[in-house]
């Protein structure tokens, strides 16, 4: 098999047509699912329910300790503050409607070039 480096566009959308983002996707899910059907005591539907300013405000919050987590090359904080991170993001992705097809596309298309 070709270095991952000299794959196209076509062959790395191929190569992950069955796992985008994993657990991105369900996180996504569940955000879309919590937005439609709330559960009392969800820290999703709280996020949800404070809003797009609040959403945006935790995932800058996020960005601050996961930068700090780097800079302390403290592994277990880094992937603690990264997971954080992606789960806000993911949060905000759903809430604003931009779908993660959307976004491995663009990755896709970036990776080709």
């Amino acid at each position: 098999m070709r270095d991952v480096e000299n794959l196209s566009g076509e062959e790395l959308a191929a190569r992950h047509a069955d796992y985008h983002f994993g657990m991105l996707d369900s996180i996504y899910d569940l955000v879309k699912h919590r937005e439609e059907f709330p559960i009392e005591g969800s820290y999703t539907n709280y996020l949800i329910n404070k809003g797009s300013d609040y959403i945006l405000k935790k995932i800058g919050e996020e960005c601050t300790e996961t930068i700090i987590a780097f800079k302390n090359r403290n592994h277990d904080e880094l992937v603690h503050e990264i997971s954080d991170l992606l789960y806000h993001l993911t949060v905000a992705l759903a809430h604003f409607n931009v779908d993660l097809d959307t976004i491995f596309e663009e990755l896709i298309e970036r990776r080709s070039l």
